[in-house]
């Protein structure tokens, strides 16, 4: 759980002492996980390149973590989300698209049905 980043250990010290990390180490290298802020900075600011390199060096759930962000707040950069859906299978402009029609959707049946009376309720005529 620890090597896929569904557990994560904030101390520095104890992932050396676990063999997580190499003595002297003051910054995560074997095992990273991505704060919102270095989601939106790897999604908007990185070079495709260091993009590449930063998503390569996490574990899956780390990318799909990125995949959700990007779905969540609609950021597409074609490069990057087409890298992503290489590594992890999921397509973010996909996604982003299915969102939209939900939330289309769901206002058009809202509009629809915003004069109807709940069932069970009756009107005197």
């Amino acid at each position: 759980m620890i090597d896929t980043g569904l557990l994560y250990i904030d101390d520095m010290q104890a992932k050396i002492d676990l063999g997580l990390e190499e003595p002297g180490t003051e910054t995560p290298t074997r095992i990273k996980v991505f704060t919102p802020e270095q989601i939106l900075t790897l999604l908007k600011i990185k070079k495709y390149d260091d993009f590449k390199a930063e998503i390569d060096s996490v574990s899956i759930e780390q990318a799909n973590e990125v995949v959700k962000y990007a779905v969540e707040n609609n950021l597409v950069d074609n490069d990057k989300v087409n890298y992503l859906k290489e590594v992890t299978g999921k397509d973010v402009i996909a996604m982003i698209a299915r969102k939209r029609l939900e939330a289309d959707a769901e206002k058009a049946y809202d509009a629809k049905n915003k004069d109807k009376k709940p069932e069970g309720v009756f009107t005197s005529v």
